[in-house]
Parts: C-alpha cells; structure tokens; sequence
C-alpha cells in the first residue's frame, strides 16, 4: 500500500525535496484525536495508540485494545522529508512511514511554531491526526551495588583505624568481617592516608578508586605486603599499574607517529621544484623509512 501526503504531480514537478533531520520529531507520541476529512463516522478505536520515532529513523508502535489493525501499524522505519515549493516559496514538511515490504504511507507534518509537544498528521482527503508528545522518564543509571555511602557517612560505625597521620577512619565491622575473614584490622593502623583510603576503598566496593594513580598503587602494595589475606588486592594494583604503564606508552607511541608524519611531510615539500628530482625522492623514501623503523621498533617494544 503507497500514501501520499496531498498534491498532484505538477506540484511535485515544482518543488524541491530534501531530507529533514529526524530530530524535530524524535520522542514518544501519543495519538489524541483523529479527525475524519472524507465525512466519515466510522470508529478506529486508534486514540490512545502511542509510537516512539527514534533518532536512528525507526519507529515502533503500542496499540490499544479494540483497535483496527490498520497498515500504518506495520512500519518500521519512517523519515521527516521537507519539499520547497519554488512557485509560492513554502515549505511542505512530510513525515514518511515504511515497512520493509516496500509500502510507504506519508502524512503531512504540521508543527505548532510555540510547541514541538504537539503534532499534526494530515493524510489529505482520508484524516488527521493530532499527536501529543510524552515526557520521557527520567532513566536512573544502573549503578553496581557498593557499600561506599557508609564508609563515607561512618553513621552507625562501630570500629576506628588511625592512619601514620593521625587520620581517623570510621568502619564498621561487619563489613570488615565479610569482605576479608579473618583479618586483624589494627594491622591497617599505620598506613599512610592513601594507602588507607586505597584499601578501604577496596573493602567496601571490591574495586580500585577510580581517581587512583600508578604512584599510589604501587604505595599500597609495598604498605600491605605484610599482610596475607591480601594478595588479590595487591595482584589488582600491579595489573592496573601495567595497564597504566602500557596506556601511556601507547600514548607516547601515538604523539612519535604523529611527529614521524610531520617529519615526512617537511621533508616531501611539492612546491619545491628540486623536490621532483630522483636524487630528493630517494633522500626522502630513505628518510621516511628510517622514521617507520623507529616506530616499528617502539611498538615491537610495546607489545613485546
């Protein structure tokens, strides 16, 4: 099934089309009311059907109960298609539905100037739509479970650990016992703030601080190398003191090919007339090679 939005084919020979960004109309839409225009009385119980138009151009449709399986509710894909009328010099906006069958319905978008919360769709001769947009709920990010609210509150805090500074950390016990059995916590007084903050951290959440640096990590693992029931944490550090080390190497290794590319380009200048010569072509592939051989072997370093 093919729609059309209204015109004839001279009109269309008039005009000039272009694609519109989707993002006008880009929400969820709820149909409010739908308006007959051929005189008709006939029910479709389509009031109340809600459709989303993603960024990406598709649309996905909610029925409601007791209403008729119409062909619009088989697309899946729609487009906001704008034409320019070159005679009266107005724009006519479409917003195009479709299926992967091949059928394309187009309705006439209309847009108040002083509200994008509402939308009328106008299929000439046959009905119009008046769509309202939803407010999209708020989406609370899924964050992981962690305990860290109550290390940093210390409410109902039942132990203290004093850092080399004299820095008071209030914990709890029970989450002490949970996350390390066994363990003798007047053993963590002592360590410097760090150190201390790294390993309670640690306990509360089982992950690193985010704000960790390679410095302190390594810190905390000579601070706790006393002390056996750490060995995961400690194995932790050193992996994240690796990654540390090869993300900035990889990042030396980026800042050497770009200063390499630039080296090449100074040398190769075509505005030069003896740069066409074959004596400076082969000065500049010998030079260009010896550049990819200082990368080849920093990144063989890298990776090796």
């Amino acid at each position: 099934m093919a729609g059309s939005g209204g015109g004839s084919a001279a009109d269309d020979a008039s005009m000039a089309g272009f694609h519109d960004k989707n993002s006008r109309v880009v929400g969820t839409w709820k149909i409010i009311e739908c308006v007959s225009l051929s005189g008709s009385s006939e029910a479709t119980g389509i009031e109340g059907t809600e459709f989303v138009l993603s960024e990406a151009g598709d649309v996905t449709w909610t029925v409601t109960d007791g209403c008729d399986a119409l062909p619009l509710f088989s697309c899946q894909m729609y487009e906001v298609y704008t034409y320019q009328n070159l005679q009266c010099y107005g724009n006519r906006t479409l917003l195009r539905f479709a299926a992967y069958n091949g059928h394309i319905i187009e309705f006439r978008l209309d847009q108040p100037v002083m509200s994008r919360d509402l939308m009328l769709l106008t299929y000439d001769g046959w009905f119009m739509l008046q769509c309202e947009k939803l407010s999209s709920p708020d989406v609370v990010p899924d964050l992981p479970y962690s305990l860290l609210p109550a290390l940093t509150d210390g409410y109902f805090h039942d132990v203290v650990i004093t850092s080399r500074s004299g820095r008071k950390f209030e914990v709890h016990s029970i989450i002490l016992k949970s996350s390390m059995p066994g363990m003798d916590w007047t053993d963590l007084c002592g360590l410097e703030d760090s150190a201390l903050e790294t390993v309670l951290h640690y306990l509360y959440s089982c992950s690193l601080p985010p704000d960790l640096s390679p410095a302190t990590a390594q810190k905390t693992i000579a601070a706790t190398r006393h002390l056996g029931n750490f060995e995961d944490f400690r194995k932790k550090c050193d992996i994240f003191i690796k990654n540390s080390n090869l993300r900035n190497r990889l990042v030396c290794l980026m800042q050497e090919v770009q200063d390499c590319v630039e080296a090449m380009a100074q040398l190769f200048n075509p505005g030069d007339p003896s740069g066409t010569s074959p004596s400076h072509l082969i000065s500049v592939l010998k030079a260009a090679l010896r550049q990819m051989a200082i990368v080849d072997v920093h990144s063989y370093d890298i990776i090796g």
